[in-house]
Parts: C-alpha cells; sequence; structure tokens
C-alpha cells in the first residue's frame, strides 16, 4: 500500500513538473520571438542572417519540446513512428520542420561567397540526408498504398451489395486484416462505420469489423474497448461481408454468427481463443436465458 502511494506521489510530481517545464518553455519561446529582432540589430549586418537563422532553429526546437511536453501528463503514452501512437508526433512535427529549414538555410547562407570546394562539400553533405528523408517516406508510404487499394475493394463490394446490406440492420467485416502493417485498414467503428455510412448515404447504417474486442452477450455482439462501449449489433438481421470472396453472409443468432466467421472470416489477427472464448459465452448466455 505504502508503495503504491509512493509510486502515485511520484507520478503526481512528474506531472506537475512536466506543466512547469511547459509553461517555462513557453515563456522562453515568446522572450526569444520578442528579443529576435533586437539580437539581430546589436550583430550588426553581417551577421544578422545568422542570428536570425539561429534564433528560427532556438524557436523552432522549443516548439519541439512544447509539442512532447503535454503528452508528459499521461506517462503511459511514449511518441513512435510505427503505430497510432505516431499521431502525438503531430505537434512537434512543425517545431522540428522549422529547424531542419533553419538549419539548411544557416548553412547555404554561410557557404553562398565561399568557394566551390567548398559549396561541393555542403551539397555533399545535404545530398544523402535528403536521400534518407525521400527514402524513408518512400518505405513507410508502401503500406498505406496497400491499405488504400484494400479499402477501395471493400468500399466497391458495399456497393455492389447496399441494396442486401441496406436491408440488414447491421454489417460486420470478417476474414480482413485490421491492419497492414502499421497502416490501418478498417479497425472499428471510428473508420468502418463512418464509412459505411457515406457510401450507403444512411447516417443510421450501423456496422463494426471483427476483432477479439468483441464479445457476445445474449443475442447481441458488442464492440467493447476495455470498459468503453464501442458498438452494438443485435444477431437478428445481420449481415457478414468477407471480402475474399465478395459474399454477403446473412445471421439471425449467435451460432451463425460464430460458425460464418470461423469457417470463412478466421485468421490473420483473429485467434482461436477468441472464437472459444465466444463459444463460452454463447453457453452461459444460454444458461441463463433457462434460468
Amino acid at each position: 500500500m505504502g508503495a503504491k502511494a509512493g509510486q502515485d506521489l511520484a507520478d503526481g510530481f512528474s506531472r506537475i513538473m512536466a506543466v512547469k517545464v511547459t509553461f517555462g518553455l513557453f515563456a522562453v519561446g515568446c522572450g526569444l520571438f520578442v528579443l529576435k529582432d533586437q539580437f539581430v540589430a546589436k550583430a550588426g549586418n553581417r551577421s544578422a542572417k545568422n542570428m536570425q537563422y539561429l534564433c528560427l532553429f532556438l524557436m523552432g526546437l522549443i516548439a519541439v519540446l512544447l509539442g512532447y511536453a503535454p503528452y508528459s501528463l499521461a506517462l503511459d503514452y511514449l511518441p513512435c513512428l510505427d503505430s497510432g501512437y505516431n499521431r502525438i508526433n503531430q505537434a512537434s512535427s512543425l517545431g522540428a520542420s522549422i529547424c531542419l529549414a533553419a538549419f539548411i538555410c544557416g548553412l547555404a547562407h554561410l557557404v553562398v561567397r565561399r568557394f566551390t570546394y567548398q559549396k561541393i562539400g555542403v551539397a555533399l553533405f545535404l545530398l544523402p540526408l535528403t536521400g534518407l528523408f525521400v527514402l524513408a517516406s518512400w518505405q513507410y508510404s508502401k503500406a498505406w498504398l496497400a491499405s488504400s487499394v484494400m479499402q477501395n475493394r471493400i468500399i466497391s463490394q458495399i456497393k455492389n451489395h447496399s441494396a442486401q446490406i441496406k436491408l440488414a440492420d447491421s454489417l460486420i467485416l470478417a476474414g480482413c486484416p485490421r491492419y497492414v502493417m502499421w497502416a490501418p485498414l478498417f479497425d472499428s467503428v471510428w473508420d468502418f462505420r463512418s464509412m459505411l455510412r457515406i457510401v450507403l448515404n444512411d447516417h443510421e447504417a450501423s456496422g463494426g469489423v471483427v476483432s477479439d474486442r468483441m464479445k457476445i452477450e445474449g443475442e447481441q455482439l458488442k464492440d467493447l474497448f476495455g470498459q468503453q462501449l464501442l458498438g452494438k449489433y443485435d444477431f437478428k438481421n445481420m449481415v457478414i461481408l468477407v471480402p475474399s470472396g465478395e459474399v454477403i453472409y446473412r445471421v439471425n443468432n449467435a451460432q451463425e454468427f460464430i460458425a460464418i466467421v470461423q469457417r470463412y472470416g478466421f485468421g490473420f489477427d483473429l485467434e482461436q481463443t477468441t472464437i472459444d472464448r465466444w463459444k463460452v459465452e454463447l453457453r452461459a448466455s444460454q444458461g441463463d436465458r433457462k434460468d
């Protein structure tokens, strides 16, 4: 108990320090922006441009720190590149871009009146750096391109079966990966249901994606993220789309849902343990109804 209280106290202290650091950096950034012209004026014409680029670089660096500072209040969120948490980098990416632009412009200004071999040296330095960014962007884009192709295929199938889907109460996507490496395909209500409503032009359309988050409770299939309910779907008058065969299966109860998913929609990140858990939940629901 004492150890937990000590840990909570340490986490609280860390959050307080993060708030103080955030406001401190914000104050420094504002002060630097206000005093920038005075620094440039004192530096003289010769180094005025260099001082401007230096101030710009420092302001970009502060923007990077400020962009990450709010996330320090939630210690479970750490910046990364290859998952959904990469959105944490959005706020700081502007500051990083400013730093890079200031560095390149400052370097170019330093050698603009220098000898040719110095310019060649700078060009040889910047060329692999630029090439690295291009190759990294090209490599990371492959997963998004593959995801886009599959998304368009699913959208096309929904359009082809729109009449049948509109007659159902809900559409469940099965036999399809939720992610292509780090790029989301269709994961849950936040993307699949919104797409479904746009494609069908029906703001009441309901749909979800088969995953291990789903749970069978009575005559309903529930999509849960922890304790948060993302969506619930009645088995009666449900349809399942399996993109690999472009087939729509109609479902009227939990047994049919499990059988279809196990036969046609099994694989990717859906494991047998999830199917087994659904069967246990189904038997428990049937037992409750008998009682």
